[in-house]
């Protein structure tokens, strides 16, 4: 038998790799360290670059915009650890509509800060399943202005609820390979709050959280009262540092807060541990819901108002 031929190699001009991935129907994105487009193949420039945006911040709506300035242009991917990052957003499409398209971003080129993109519309069979599933819930509700404003926790997901429907999200991200993640809040003084004001007022801050946490979720999110004092959140389609943003930011929205009831000022903090399965497989939601209490158990042990993220 006569040795075997090596295949010789093939080099991609420009215009080749141009043309190919103009076949593509993913979103496939070249972007400098300012979020500039230095190229985008057809599928991105004919449904997202609304007239002629040269920007990757001119198509997307907040609030990813806070986490692309201090995660990319300020942070560079291509100065950090090289791993990728995840990033669900929501794009203005050109013919007027919305599209939310889940990225994978990563590092190109170090010396001139390149970063890579490519994007899945959230449109396929797999997501429209769990829209579907996330559509049966009632949508979240606008969190009420004022300082005063009361609100039920009806839509709130009880524990058994939150745990079947974290079971499923789960199983879908372990198939369908995209990061999911759990956060658990725990309010820090609310047993002060029911020594010191009664059980009532106790129970306006509980049912006020819930709204305040609602209005802060996306649609496809979860929310579910877990303990007499303690929510958790799911976030299918959210990587670690995208549920760090989320619970920063629901964090100091709540640390800031001064509620009113019957004359009385009500101020509280939270503790809030997160967990994310960066892609799930073979895991339980059960064991993610875990991994978040602990995370929060810890927030609360190291000084409370404060968040932990599982490692």
């Amino acid at each position: 038998m006569g040795a075997r031929k090596k295949p010789s190699k093939t080099l991609l001009d420009g215009g080749t790799a141009t043309s190919l991935l103009d076949r593509v129907s993913e979103y496939v994105i070249l972007l400098d360290g300012s979020l500039q487009i230095a190229h985008a193949n057809r599928a991105f420039r004919e449904a997202v670059m609304k007239n002629g945006a040269g920007s990757f911040r001119d198509t997307v709506e907040e609030p990813c915009l806070a986490f692309l300035d201090r995660n990319i242009v300020s942070g560079s991917p291509t100065r950090r650890a090289p791993e990728d990052i995840h990033l669900t957003v929501t794009h203005c499409l050109n013919g007027g509509g919305r599209q939310k398209v889940h990225y994978k971003l990563f590092p190109i080129d170090s010396d001139q800060e390149l970063i890579g993109a490519v994007g899945r519309a959230l449109r396929s069979s797999e997501a429209e399943e769990m829209e579907g599933r996330a559509g049966d819930r009632r949508a979240p509700r606008e969190e009420t202005a004022g300082k005063d404003a009361d609100g039920g926790s009806g839509d709130v997901l009880s524990r058994s609820a939150f745990f079947e429907e974290a079971e499923k999200e789960v199983r879908a991200a372990s198939r369908y390979r995209y990061p999911i993640s759990c956060l658990a809040l725990d309010i820090d003084n609310l047993m002060a709050v029911n020594e010191n004001k009664g059980n009532a007022v106790g129970d306006f801050v509980l049912d006020r959280m819930a709204n305040i946490l609602l209005g802060q979720v996306r649609q496809s999110d979860f929310v579910g009262r877990y303990e007499s004092d303690e929510f958790m959140i799911l976030a299918p389609h959210t990587d670690r540092v995208n549920a760090r943003f989320l619970a920063e930011r629901l964090r100091r929205r709540i640390q800031d807060m001064t509620l009113e009831r019957d004359d009385t000022e009500i101020s509280v903090t939270v503790s809030i541990g997160v967990a994310t399965l960066q892609e799930a497989t073979g895991v339980a939601g059960e064991e993610l819901i875990g991994k978040a209490q602990t995370a929060m158990r810890e927030a609360q042990q190291t000084g409370m108002n404060r968040v932990v993220i599982y490692e």
